[in-house]
């Protein structure tokens, strides 16, 4: 947190140039965090780790709106406005905008509670209020700051940020070449989705410089393993677990489970009734096998009961009417794949060899594999529901449904090409990772709103063709949309070197989001406005 801090505090002191506007954005930012996890105090929220990277989301999501108005308060100052001219003017320009992209991030981060993964819920709903409380100190905070301090700002002869007015030059002569290089390269990288795997490996959920994993690499190493999956076998009679028959079929089960690779060691009370038999038999290794008369295993079993010395019993691997029994199966360091791969064949061999016994699995680890599989399922319909909502508010804010239609591209797409990039960086879709989109969504419509905003301000209000409105777009937010994405970039990249490593995976995935929207809201958008007018034309 620190680190985020730190390193978005010098952007916007680089930015600004002004120590008292540098003090105030302070201010609004920490009080925002502050705020934002006091009312996950008073909603009775548990601190988890998805949490603990909290309030650097708030920061960064916080900072975009402030420099947006910010920015457009000094550019006025520096042409020789007075104070409060220039705030009026900054504020005007920008309060739409910066209320939509508020509104449509909150929205995004509340699609997170169609996660299954309840401190997703916790993270999205924080996420969203804190949103909501950088939309007050962005636009009641700030401005009465501004009001209040002897900010001084001087005049200068600047122009209108002449890369960006080359950078629009060069979108309007190369449009065609643009949306042709860029549609080849965004289906190009969509096409490498399927090349990623819902995948998660909870001991590696924490990297090297953690002691609790470097513990687990070595128990894994040297003894039985980390994983563990018990299967409660019922007999339905009590006294059941002494019959043969039973006790062959769960012989069977445990020595076709021994054979399976993923398997270290399995504890089975048909192997203690093998070593019975053979014990009282001389210890002759031809007895090394089940009895073959219920009556003499249940006298086994009372036997062996007896002599375990005082404060030991069976209990943990049998029932108290001896009904029941349990295997519990130790297992090597696994994926949540290949739990669930595990899980269907031992379900499919159960099938076709002892239905009689056939039963489930059961562990934490096999049960968060389903639930990660279920996650991603689940993200996809609420980042789609959050995708239709916010593209309806999109269309009745900016009044117009083509404009609306041509901003779903680089809404949609980012995303998409992020995911095409992550299967040749990563591949694994953990859980975390599966919920960036939904996060995402709700911050890149940000720069498409500020675009957007700017470009109809000059096309309906002051009349001028679709080549100068870009132009207009250009020079007055251009700079703002490349301070904030790497402001927002810097932010989540601090994630991206968390030693958990669901925090980290979503750091590294959000930032390469934001990065990629950028590019498609500088290149592709206003290639895409320019060919949807001459269209229209």
């Amino acid at each position: 947190v620190p680190m985020a801090f730190m390193m978005v505090f010098i952007l916007l002191l680089v930015t600004i140039r002004s120590v008292l506007l540098f003090l105030g954005s302070l201010v609004a930012l920490s009080v925002t965090i502050i705020a934002a996890m006091g009312s996950a105090g008073y909603l009775g929220i548990t601190i988890t780790p998805p949490m603990t990277s909290m309030p650097v989301i708030i920061l960064t999501i916080a900072v975009a709106g402030a420099v947006h108005l910010m920015m457009s308060f000094v550019k006025h100052m520096r042409l020789g406005e007075d104070k409060v001219s220039s705030l009026t003017n900054a504020f005007e320009h920008n309060k739409r905008a910066i209320i939509i992209a508020g509104v449509t991030t909150a929205i995004g981060f509340l699609g997170l509670n169609f996660s299954e993964v309840p401190p997703f819920h916790d993270l999205g709903n924080v996420a969203a209020i804190g949103t909501i409380l950088s939309l007050f100190m962005t636009l009641a905070f700030l401005p009465a700051w501004i009001l209040v301090m002897p900010i001084n700002i001087k005049k200068k002869n600047i122009k209108s940020q002449p890369y960006m007015l080359v950078l629009a030059e060069f979108v309007i002569v190369k449009q065609k070449i643009i949306l042709f290089l860029g549609s080849i390269l965004a289906v190009g990288l969509i096409y490498l989705i399927g090349n990623n795997e819902i995948n998660d490996n909870f001991v590696e959920y924490f990297d090297d410089r953690v002691e609790v994993r470097r513990d687990a690499d070595m128990v894994d190493k040297l003894l039985t393993g980390n994983g563990i999956v018990e299967y409660s076998f019922d007999s339905k009679k009590p006294g059941g677990i002494s019959d043969p028959s039973f006790l062959r079929d769960i012989d069977r089960f445990v020595s076709w489970m021994r054979k399976q690779p993923e398997v270290n060691n399995i504890s089975s009370i048909s192997d203690t009734f093998k070593r019975l038999n053979k014990n009282m038999n001389a210890d002759s290794e031809v007895f090394y096998k089940l009895p073959e008369e219920r009556n003499l295993s249940a006298q086994y079993l009372l036997l062996y009961e007896m002599s375990l010395p005082y404060g030991l019993d069976l209990n943990n691997q049998i029932n108290i009417d001896k009904s029941k029994t349990r295997v519990s199966v130790n297992l090597k360091n696994l994926s949540s794949n290949e739990y669930l791969n595990l899980e269907n064949r031992v379900q499919e061999w159960f099938k076709n060899n002892t239905p009689d016994i056939m039963t489930e699995g059961a562990s934490p680890t096999l049960m968060f594999s389903h639930i990660g599989k279920r996650n991603a399922e689940s993200m996809i319909y609420g980042t789609g529901i959050t995708l239709v909502v916010i593209s309806v508010i999109l269309m009745l804010v900016l009044k117009s449904v083509s404009i609306g239609v041509v901003s779903l591209m680089p809404n949609l797409v980012p995303a998409a090409m992020s995911l095409g990039i992550w299967s040749l960086i990563d591949g694994q879709i953990t859980m975390a990772v599966s919920v960036v989109s939904s996060i995402t969504l709700g911050i890149i419509v940000d720069d498409t709103v500020h675009f957007l905003s700017k470009f109809q301000e000059a096309y309906k209000r002051m009349g001028k063709s679709v080549e100068d409105s870009i132009r207009h777009a250009f020079s007055h937010i251009g700079s703002a949309l490349v301070v904030t994405s790497i402001a927002l970039t810097a932010g989540f990249l601090v994630l991206a070197d968390s030693v958990f490593q669901i925090n980290a995976g979503m750091g590294k995935l959000t930032s390469i989001i934001i990065v990629v929207a950028l590019v498609m809201d500088l290149l592709l958008l206003p290639a895409l406005l320019l060919a949807f007018n001459q269209e229209k034309k």
